[in-house]
């Protein structure tokens, strides 16, 4: 006799709950038997689902979904069990899959909300599936994910969901992060029109909210936004940063960029000094964040063809990174380099050769270090 495996009873069993399933309420006439069967089967794929046998629970909503078919087109029905499709791809990291089912939840959705037809439960669910996909899907589909979990957060209650603001700020983030900042701009600025609303302590949100709006317009050569945004979040910062810190000297370099980008670079130096002074009280001289601010008043002085005061900023931005990552990291490479090019402009050759000699010697011992690893 033949020994099933475990695998295989497995499907047995499944089989046969499927068919009592489907034969369940022959007693009863039309629409109730469709009713009791669709039921039935979207109860037990729940059950599965709970029991985190996904595939399993897949079987049964789409057996739900076939039931749902004898409904009317609207019903509450077929909304409830194109989410609980949808989700259950999305939960299983399939976003091709559950884009089918998405797409006609939400046209559904739609139509009941312009009709006025549209259950209240039906919301729950909407953002129940925005939440998973905001969570669950990963990686280079994440961007995409969040673009739906917008969209049904959308059609729920708009700005007035109390997700829309996480919803959006990791969406802009992941854009602007894959350099699509004029793709990401529309949804940061949605995020500050929301986080604007804010008081007490939420408003370091709005602060945070507003710099990075600002970093997104900079980078889309947008200055005058750009700086109109930073200099309110600095506005915030310096009101609610107590004794001042990271957050407000940050936003005092990227002011001073804005303003750099504009020519501006009298008062772009001012306040690059100004986040210098508040990193050095609050972090002391070797808080790795100053040798940015080092670099960038370097590249001003540099602007202003004042290039042996650049080489001296590259060397504070070279001494602090080197206590932060040591001598042979590649920032401190960067900084040498940088240093090199400003003591060349300036015509000091003996400090642009002995800084050239030190990335040269750089160079030898992380080549060295690279053969002795893959030998």
């Amino acid at each position: 006799m033949r020994v099933i495996g475990s695998s295989s009873r497995k499907k047995v069993v499944e089989t046969i709950a499927i068919c009592t399933l489907l034969l369940a309420g022959t007693a009863q006439p039309g629409c109730a038997v469709d009713k009791t069967k669709w039921m039935d089967l979207k109860r037990e794929g729940q059950r599965l689902e709970m029991d985190r046998a996904y595939p399993s629970a897949e079987r049964y909503y789409k057996l739900a979904m076939e039931a749902a078919r004898a409904f009317p087109k609207n019903c509450s029905e077929r909304i409830e069990t194109l989410y609980h499709i949808a989700r259950i791809y999305v939960m299983q990291d399939k976003y091709w899959e559950a884009e089918v089912y998405y797409k006609r939840l939400v046209q559904l959705v739609e139509e009941q909300k312009k009709d006025g037809t549209l259950d209240h439960e039906a919301l729950v669910w909407m953002e129940d599936l925005a939440d998973a996909y905001s969570t669950h899907i990963k990686g280079w589909l994440e961007g995409l994910a969040l673009e739906h979990s917008v969209k049904l957060r959308d059609l729920i209650s708009g700005d007035a969901n109390k997700y829309m603001a996480t919803s959006l700020r990791k969406l802009s983030t992941i854009l602007f992060n894959e350099n699509k900042c004029k793709e990401a701009e529309p949804y940061a600025e949605r995020l500050v029109r929301i986080t604007s609303k804010f008081k007490g302590e939420r408003e370091l949100l709005k602060a945070s909210d507003l710099y990075f709006l600002s970093l997104i317009q900079c980078n889309l050569g947008k200055y005058a936004k750009a700086e109109s945004n930073c200099r309110e979040s600095l506005a915030l910062f310096t009101k609610l940063e107590k004794p001042p810190g990271f957050c407000t000297g940050n936003c005092h370099v990227q002011l001073a960029k804005i303003l750099k980008c504009q020519l501006q670079f009298e008062l772009a130096d001012q306040s690059v000094r100004r986040a210098l002074k508040i990193f050095e009280r609050s972090h002391g001289k070797n808080y790795l964040p100053a040798s940015a601010a080092h670099t960038l008043l370097g590249e001003i002085f540099t602007h202003r063809h004042r290039y042996a005061d650049a080489a001296k900023e590259y060397e504070q931005a070279i001494s602090i990174v080197e206590s932060n990552y040591g001598p042979t990291a590649p920032l401190t490479v960067v900084a040498l380099k940088d240093a090199r090019t400003a003591y060349q402009k300036a015509g000091n050759s003996a400090k642009a050769s002995a800084i050239q000699r030190r990335i040269d010697s750089i160079s030898k011992k992380t080549s060295t270090k690279k053969s002795a690893k893959s030998h």
